[in-house]
């Protein structure tokens, strides 16, 4: 969480001057839920072989900031592994990646024990 309150406090988005603040009693009417999945099918679409969680979560607060939806990001570490799986992504616990299934990344000085 040290990492989004990071970057919401020095993250300064060009346009950032031009959001006009939304009222108080404004009415969300969209469902976290579809909102949070469809932001990490964008977070995931930039063409990114392999990523750390760190990174996937720090994209995560920014878009959900820039969409006024950071009320949607309320998952555990579990809930985040399972939507990350959900969508073809392993996570390798040496290396500490996620690598999408389609990708092969094999470490050539690696032993493997089929050929």
């Amino acid at each position: 969480m040290l990492a989004g309150e990071l970057i919401l406090t020095f993250y300064k988005p060009l346009g950032a001057g031009n959001l006009s603040p939304q009222p108080k009693n404004a009415l969300r009417v969209s469902d976290p839920a579809a909102v949070l999945s469809e932001v990490f099918d964008v977070c995931l679409s930039e063409g990114t072989a392999s990523f750390t969680s760190e990174a996937l979560f720090n994209r995560l607060v920014i878009e959900l900031w820039r969409r006024r939806e950071l009320n949607c990001l309320r998952l555990n570490r579990d809930e985040f592994a399972s939507r990350l799986q959900q969508r073809g992504w392993t996570y390798n616990a040496r290396t500490h990646l996620w690598s999408h299934n389609d990708q092969k990344t094999t470490n050539e000085n690696e032993l493997r024990l089929f050929a």
